[in-house]
């Protein structure tokens, strides 16, 4: 079973193509306005929740097919 030391994975290695939207979205959030970035950073409060939820799902998930994979050895 997988442990603690073995969570290099959870860490994002973001392919070129990511890198550059990234920098392309960033560059658009520094030319808008107050108000667009009130909006935007609402949007992103709501997502950044959900997905903490998703990602605390999946690894919920994660732990038990260790567990289901350690005893079935």
């Amino acid at each position: 079973m997988a442990g603690a030391t073995d969570a290099g994975w959870l860490i994002p290695d973001l392919s070129l193509p990511t890198q550059l939207e990234m920098e392309r979205d960033r560059r658009a959030a520094a030319r808008m306005t107050r108000d667009e970035l009130h909006i935007k950073a609402d949007d992103l409060i709501v997502s950044w929740y959900q997905q903490q939820e998703m990602i605390n799902r999946l690894l919920g998930r994660v732990r038990h097919l260790e567990v289901e994979l350690a005893i079935s050895r």
